[in-house]
């Protein structure tokens, strides 16, 4: 709880070097800790290692399949990697548990513009 605390702290500073490694001890003992995947997800997300921060994101989208924030973010990773179908992907899931979002919907409508 304390380490959780740290992280959050060290995200919210944006040092996100000290946000991975105070992380990933707790992530290697458990890789379901969904609050764990979501802190080191910004963590990269804010390196903008954004092939890292899809990685934690995906993994807790399988924990925590109706989080519509998760799809959210990896709709914008997905948009940054010039991977158009998987941010369409992501999008679609979205609106499918939250139809209205009027920043997910302008996403979808730049995605299909390219």
């Amino acid at each position: 709880e304390v380490r959780t605390q740290l992280m959050r702290v060290a995200l919210k500073g944006r040092d996100f070097q000290r946000v991975i490694e105070l992380g990933t001890p707790v992530e290697v003992k458990n890789p379901r800790n969904t609050e764990m995947l979501w802190l080191l997800g910004w963590a990269y997300y804010g390196m903008q290692k954004f092939e890292d921060a899809a990685r934690f994101f995906e993994r807790l989208r399988l924990e925590e399949p109706k989080k519509v924030e998760v799809f959210n973010l990896l709709a914008d990773i997905y948009y940054r990697l010039d991977q158009r179908e998987k941010s369409l992907e992501r999008i679609q899931q979205s609106l499918a548990l939250k139809p209205d979002q009027k920043d997910i919907v302008e996403l979808k409508k730049k995605v299909e513009s390219n």
